[in-house]
């Protein structure tokens, strides 16, 4: 079997990958249990041929055609992944595990309505879990349901306090929303949990909006000493600087996302207008030449307002 790995799951994705084995032969189950240690050692080969010697023992186990699954999953064979879960429901249709795995797994392909439906149905077996509820929110939040994400998130940090995604998630949904008060209380609760390049971004920005720009810099540089290479912050950082009228500190931050991004617009643009600042229009010009070159629908009307 070739394993092609995916990207690093996310804290959330990691709580679906445990399995469950009950009501099993000894033989059956030492196998399976075998296969989950060469599984977490990512022996991938090693751990299907575990689960295929368990699976001769009992063809209708579902936790076998589970694990199979999950194998698949992570080794990013999402189709057999898919055909193994699926087969695992066969014989426990309500193995929410299998649920959760499948809604996964349509979630990362985009197929937004399909993962819906499949976590639905695995909270309707797991009601006090809330992972579950996160990951319908993050499933919301794609389909743009904003209001019913912004409901599944407080669900979710109701159930269990220490959610720090889920507040992290709520935060940044409500600042989206311009509901900036909101968004600072989730990020407060966010933060009592973990501080991190996000977070800092996000209180960065809040301060923006109530104009506390020297706090709103200190974060993004917070943000930047965690994470320096992040785009986001270093972009962030400049914009503020612009609006502390500091352009040649702003222009540095520029030229800096666009070591990162040689072909951002965003960076591009604003660069030419730290150079109108300080009065180099044909530097400016420049470019704003290049941000044309990259994309003939450019507007720098519609790239400031949408900032």
């Amino acid at each position: 079997m070739k394993a092609q790995l995916v990207p690093p799951m996310t804290s959330t994705e990691a709580g679906l990958f445990v399995p469950h084995i009950e009501d099993m032969g000894q033989e059956e189950e030492s196998k399976l249990l075998w296969a989950k240690a060469l599984f977490e050692q990512r022996d991938f080969e090693g751990a299907l041929e575990q689960c295929h010697d368990a699976f001769r023992l009992n063809p209708e186990s579902a936790e076998t055609h589970y694990f199979i699954a999950l194998i698949h999953a992570e080794a990013n064979e999402d189709a057999l992944a898919e055909s193994a879960c699926k087969q695992a429901l066969e014989y426990s249709s309500d193995m929410a595990q299998a649920l959760l795995l499948l809604g996964r797994l349509y979630n990362r392909r985009g197929e937004y309505t399909a993962a819906l439906k499949y976590y639905k149905r695995a909270a309707s077996f797991m009601r006090d879990d809330p992972l579950i509820l996160h990951l319908m929110a993050d499933v919301l939040r794609h389909t743009q349901q904003p209001r019913e994400a912004i409901k599944a998130y407080l669900k979710a940090t109701k159930m269990e306090r220490e959610q720090y995604s889920s507040f992290l998630q709520l935060a940044e949904l409500q600042f989206t929303l311009k509901n900036v008060k909101a968004a600072a209380k989730a990020l407060t609760n966010a933060t009592e949990y973990k501080t991190t390049c996000s977070t800092y971004l996000l209180m960065g920005k809040i301060a923006v909006v109530d104009g506390r720009y020297k706090q709103a810099l200190e974060c993004f540089y917070q943000a930047i000493d965690i994470s320096p290479y992040s785009f986001d912050a270093h972009l962030q950082a400049g914009l503020v600087l612009i609006k502390m009228n500091q352009p040649l500190l702003a222009m540095g931050q520029f030229r800096i996302c666009l070591s990162f991004d040689a072909n951002s617009i965003t960076a591009h643009h604003y660069l030419g207008e730290v150079y109108r600042m300080v009065g180099k229009s044909r530097q400016a010009e420049q470019e704003f030449r290049r941000c044309v070159a990259i994309d003939s629908d450019y507007s720098p009307d519609a790239l400031e307002s949408s900032g």
